[in-house]
């Protein structure tokens, strides 16, 4: 996914952050956290069809998460103020990791909602929601679990679809 030229087409990020979150729904129901979804441990075959890697590393990361690193939650960052990461720290990262995929932008880390995907091009409203409730500063506020972002994901996904929008490798 690091290699990506982004911004991409929504129907591609939409592709590869659905299958995303259904490899984090697994590992959640295994009791397994990821805690640093970032690019660069997310591979991507020729279908756009992501494998998520770095799990060895992102337990021993986790303590040392880089100073102003994008992808990291607030909690990750100042857990006094924001709490424990758990399962919403995953969310929060594959929200992130959407925003950049269709904006082309990191979101700001420290104010994550500053700037919503309607903010960047036209048209994007549609995917304001989805943004806010993965990246809320607020776990509360965030999708409570996986599953209810995969839900939203697959009604964006199935709107993109009904416009037959050819993806393959090369457009992204």
């Amino acid at each position: 996914l690091a290699d990506l030229k982004v911004p991409i087409p929504p129907s591609a990020a939409l592709r590869i952050v659905r299958g995303l979150a259904h490899g984090i729904a697994y590992t959640h129901r295994q009791g397994v956290r990821h805690y640093l979804l970032e690019p660069s441990v997310i591979l991507l075959d020729k279908g756009l069809n992501p494998k998520i890697s770095g799990f060895d590393t992102s337990v021993l990361i986790q303590s040392h998460i880089p100073d102003k690193c994008w992808i990291a939650a607030p909690e990750q960052s100042d857990p006094d103020n924001y709490g424990n990461p758990g399962k919403k720290t995953d969310i929060y990262q594959v929200g992130a990791i959407f925003y950049y995929l269709i904006t082309g932008l990191m979101p700001s880390v420290t104010n994550p909602l500053a700037t919503l995907p309607s903010d960047h091009k036209a048209g994007y409203s549609k995917f304001d929601t989805l943004i806010s409730n993965c990246m809320s500063p607020d776990k509360n506020q965030r999708y409570g679990e996986i599953d209810d972002l995969m839900q939203e994901l697959d009604l964006l996904y199935a709107h993109f679809s009904q416009k037959q929008e050819k993806v393959s490798y090369r457009d992204a």
